[in-house]
């Protein structure tokens, strides 16, 4: 009876920690997503297009396949495969944990383990790159974004420095569950609960000057300073 009681004593601290914990989060990332961040921008002509795309959980960040700036087909050596379809001229970057990506194609899919790893940082990260048309203006959960030449590649540069290279050629995942059009790499980061793909997208945002929060690990807090 007495184990009971103790097994039960330290069962209910744990709840109790855990309950505070979650609602310490939250509190953190509601004050700290509400905290804007303007770099100053410069005065250079905004002639290039970007965009912000969303799910309910996840963003990407979705930029040109090439044009006079930078070519992502030959920075991935992909060119013969983003040949196969001429016609999209941009590619969706998304970032997130390598276990979800690929072992989570639905949310059927998802497990206990899968979640709990990438939740506090026990796994690797990954980058998704799918080929696209350019986006619409207008179309549902889109930030579009005109940018200068200087704002650009300071973008690309963060967007480089997401890949985990071997040999001085970026490390790419071969087998995965998704069609041709879709690529993935190694990825330099690990998610976790404090660095999420929407905190991976938000870092993309400051990046390129443009407006983002302090800290969020929901789309929301980048999204609200576009509203």
């Amino acid at each position: 009876m007495q184990l009971l009681k103790t097994v039960g004593k330290y069962v209910g601290r744990f709840f109790e920690l855990f309950f505070f914990s979650i609602c310490i989060y939250f509190i953190v990332y509601w004050t700290l997503s509400r905290i804007p961040i303007t770099p100053e921008r410069d005065n250079l002509p905004k002639n290039i297009s970007i965009f912000i795309s969303s799910s309910e959980v996840h963003s990407d960040v979705i930029v040109p396949i090439e044009n006079e700036h930078f070519s992502w087909n030959k920075y991935l050596n992909l060119k013969k495969d983003f040949a196969q379809d001429s016609t999209k001229t941009y590619i969706s970057i998304g970032w997130g944990d390598k276990n979800f990506f690929l072992k989570t194609k639905q949310w059927s899919d998802l497990t206990f383990g899968t979640a709990f790893k990438a939740f506090f940082g026990m796994g690797t990260g990954a980058i998704r790159i799918v080929q696209r048309n350019e986006p619409k203006k207008g179309e549902k959960d889109l930030i579009c974004l005109q940018v200068s030449e200087t704002e650009y590649l300071s973008l690309i540069g963060h967007l480089k420095g997401e890949f985990l290279s071997r040999n001085r050629k970026v490390s790419q995942i071969k087998k995965h569950p998704y069609s041709k059009f879709d690529f993935f790499f190694d990825s330099s980061h690990a998610y976790s609960l404090l660095y999420t793909c929407n905190s991976w997208t938000n870092s993309n945002l400051k990046a390129a000057k443009q407006k983002a929060c302090l800290w969020t690990p929901f789309k929301d807090g980048f999204y609200q300073r576009f509203e």
